[in-house]
């Protein structure tokens, strides 16, 4: 069995925490940090860490809204790779979904859509 078989994105609240705290987990807003690294994951495939770096986060910070991103079906996993600790790491791309959300916020916050451009990997591939 694959590491993306046994992948199950989990919701990124606790138990405890009221219903409405699961609706905000699940909503990307302009300026936030993961519609950040989701443009990031528009233009390139990444792991969490890259995807942070070029950001400008750390991995901390961005592991986590990196993790809904996946959980609301913006980005899925397609490869390992290795960090920069030599550790392997998931590489994800954007989904349509992705797509969508990205052209979204892009027309709300220039009053229109932009241009697709390709998505690359980022070693450079189509």
């Amino acid at each position: 069995m694959s590491l993306f078989e046994e992948y199950e994105p989990k919701l990124q609240v606790r138990k405890t925490d009221p219903e409405t705290s699961a609706k905000a987990a699940m909503r990307l807003k302009p300026h936030s940090a993961k519609a950040a690294l989701l443009g990031r994951y528009y233009l390139f495939d990444l792991s969490d860490e890259q995807a942070a770096e070029q950001v400008g986060m750390t991995i901390y910070e961005a592991s986590k809204r990196c993790s809904d991103l996946r959980r609301d079906g913006f980005i899925e996993p397609v490869k390992i790779g290795v960090g920069s600790s030599g550790h392997e790491r998931m590489i994800c791309r954007i989904t349509e979904n992705g797509r969508a959300a990205v052209f979204h916020l892009r027309a709300k916050n220039y009053g229109r859509s932009e241009v697709e451009r390709p998505r690359r990997s980022i070693d450079g591939e189509l």
